[in-house]
């Protein structure tokens, strides 16, 4: 299994497509997808798109260079390790 992927124990999570593992950052934002429009529910907000809300910030993350994408990386997964980064 590649590193960062969730494993879904081998089994087939549609009859006829098997899916052994996926890839970890896809996984965690359909869960914060999943769990924003949980919160949206539970408050009866209509109409609310996580696609609108996150454009712009999906946007320039297309647009950064990847050296820069690479270095946002490593310093959110130094502070996820309790690290800290001087800014």
């Amino acid at each position: 299994m590649e590193e960062g992927a969730y494993s879904f124990g081998g089994g087939d999570v549609v009859e006829g497509a098997p899916l052994g593992s996926f890839p970890g950052p896809l996984y965690l934002l359909c869960r914060a997808v999943l769990i924003l429009r949980g919160i949206c529910a539970a408050l009866q907000l209509r109409d609310v798109s996580v696609v609108a809300l996150w454009r712009r910030w999906a946007a320039q993350g297309l647009r950064e260079k990847l050296h820069l994408a690479r270095a946002r990386t490593a310093e959110n997964q130094a502070l996820d390790r309790g690290l800290h980064v001087k800014l």
